[in-house]
């Protein structure tokens, strides 16, 4: 019996056959984590970009980390690594290859998420929840978008942020 977390769809395909499958309906959301440090949260931003089906997630930053909390959704999608010093050389290589590049920060010069209308192919950086991203980075990004909110706390934990963007991106591109 196939004990996987896994849609029934899937049940007892062999990992590549659903890594197959899943890469001919990805979408064309990158997220990129950005010097997170907490394993909870980039296992969680895993787990979103699967459950989305994005293209991939990036790590920028420490490479290691403690995938229990994806609950083997890293199995099926790409989680790719970067030094942080490489970031800036990323980021232009996407917007050669026509990706646009997102910071989702709370900055004066952000537009809300509510308004903003996708492109299809995107690189959406989220940054480590007690420095955000640096000023540098987001400079180098084509778009900055803040999610709208009414509470005491200044921010969102940087994996609720990540889903939200992507079912936001799903939603208003008609993938759900």
């Amino acid at each position: 019996m196939d004990t996987r977390n896994i849609q029934d769809k899937f049940r007892n395909w062999e990992t590549d056959l659903i890594r197959d499958d899943l890469a001919q309906t990805a979408s064309g959301f990158m997220a990129v984590f950005v010097n997170v440090d907490g394993d909870f949260n980039k296992a969680s931003g895993v787990r979103n970009l699967n459950w989305f089906n994005g293209a991939a997630t990036i790590m920028a930053g420490r490479k290691k980390w403690d995938t229990r909390g994806a609950v083997g959704t890293h199995h099926y999608k790409n989680v790719i690594h970067y030094p942080y010093e490489e970031l800036a050389d990323q980021i232009a290589g996407w917007k050669t290859v026509g990706i646009r590049v997102i910071a989702a920060e709370i900055d004066n010069r952000a537009v809300p998420l509510t308004t903003y209308e996708w492109p299809e192919n995107v690189a959406v950086l989220f940054g480590e929840e007690n420095l955000g991203l640096s000023e540098e980075i987001m400079t180098l990004c084509d778009d900055i978008v803040f999610i709208p909110g009414r509470g005491s706390v200044r921010s969102l934990n940087v994996s609720t942020t990540s889903g939200i963007f992507m079912y936001d991106y799903s939603m208003k591109r008609g993938l759900i």
